[in-house]
């Protein structure tokens, strides 16, 4: 926030010669945008959302490498039953 302070001689009366000039001031004050911060604000905000974002996706994946992986053991289960179900060392059936 900055603070002005302006300084004018003004003429008071009716303008005739003689008159007498003074001194006359105003306050103004305004506001600076706070550019670096909201800059920096825009870029935290980003970086969140970039972190969810591949956090998101990692989960995604590892459920569907786990997903995969248990479909492939139910499968060799099954082809191993179906093939006799015997174990590696059991001697034939007859």
């Amino acid at each position: 926030m900055w603070t002005v302070r302006l300084s004018s001689p003004v003429l008071f009366g009716d303008g005739q010669a003689g008159a007498n000039l003074r001194p006359a001031s105003a306050t103004v004050t305004t506001w600076l945008m706070p550019w670096a911060q909201l800059a920096l604000l825009c870029l935290l905000a980003v970086l969140l959302i970039g972190l969810r974002a591949a956090a998101r996706h990692r989960r995604r994946r590892l459920a569907g490498l786990l997903a995969r992986a248990r479909q492939e053991g139910r499968q060799e289960g099954e082809e191993s039953v179906l093939v006799g179900g015997a174990l590696a060392g059991d001697p034939p059936a007859r």
